[in-house]
């Protein structure tokens, strides 16, 4: 597993790294948008979040809620 002196900060909180969980990158203990063309029209975590801080550890944080889930995939043409 990669890990560097500045992945996290003293209360846990993902400073610059990637998330696997939102798969997501976060810089500066903020989500970075995706690097997906506009015209693909994602919904991915970075996308939709960019800018927000990232959770400290032991915070759940946002996730996406079952709404949002099921729009996330109409937009892509598929439904749940």
């Amino acid at each position: 597993m990669r890990q560097s002196t500045n992945e996290y900060d003293a209360e846990g909180r993902l400073v610059n790294g990637y998330d696997y969980q939102r798969q997501a990158w976060a810089v500066a203990g903020r989500w970075v948008r995706c690097g997906h063309p506009e015209a693909m029209g994602c919904r991915c975590w970075g996308k939709v979040h960019e800018g927000e801080e990232t959770p400290k550890k032991g915070e759940t944080g946002r996730t996406w809620t079952r709404e949002e889930n099921k729009r996330n995939w109409a937009a892509l043409g598929i439904a749940l």
